[in-house]
């Protein structure tokens, strides 16, 4: 599933590549999960996958964002949930999606960076993002989030 991360840059790519891959997906706006079928027809929610990376809402953020061409692959892909008590049901941590929150809320001026102004948001796109996060982004925010990995490859600046 991580593969279909890595390439694909939107909600209906993701689909289309795991499809491709043997796997269903149910993803409707109107309930609250995901249901990921095998293709061996075994169904599960996103929430019993032990693993944040595939919630929905944490997902909805991701392509958001643009996906593996946007400025969270990295982070995204990287972050590890931890592991759940013995016992538990559904995936219980919230920690990436307090970090994505964190990115997108929290973002700060970066001398002599200006963000470009090719891919502004859409308004669906930014009212979909806020109702995710619970709170209210900038347009500058996000701009500036989304086109941070560009610069940052044209200044030199690496990560790691």
């Amino acid at each position: 599933m991580y593969d279909a991360l890595e390439n694909t840059a939107s909600k209906d790519e993701f689909i289309e590549y795991m499809e491709l891959h043997g796997y269903k997906v149910k993803w409707e706006d109107k309930y609250k999960y995901i249901t990921f079928t095998t293709p061996e027809g075994i169904k599960v929610r996103d929430n019993k996958l032990f693993n944040e990376c595939f919630l929905k809402n944490n997902l909805e953020l991701y392509f958001l964002s643009g996906g593996c061409l946007g400025g969270l692959p990295v982070d995204f892909l990287n972050y590890v949930t931890p592991e759940h008590p013995y016992g538990a049901d559904r995936t219980i941590s919230t920690g990436l999606f307090e970090m994505l929150c964190e990115m997108f809320s929290s973002i700060e001026d970066e001398p002599g960076y200006t963000p470009q102004q090719l891919n502004e948001m859409s308004q669906a796109e930014k009212a979909a993002i806020e109702k995710i996060l619970g709170r209210k982004i900038s347009n500058e925010a996000y701009l500036t989030y989304c086109t941070r990995e560009d610069y940052e490859q044209q200044a030199g600046i690496r990560h790691g």
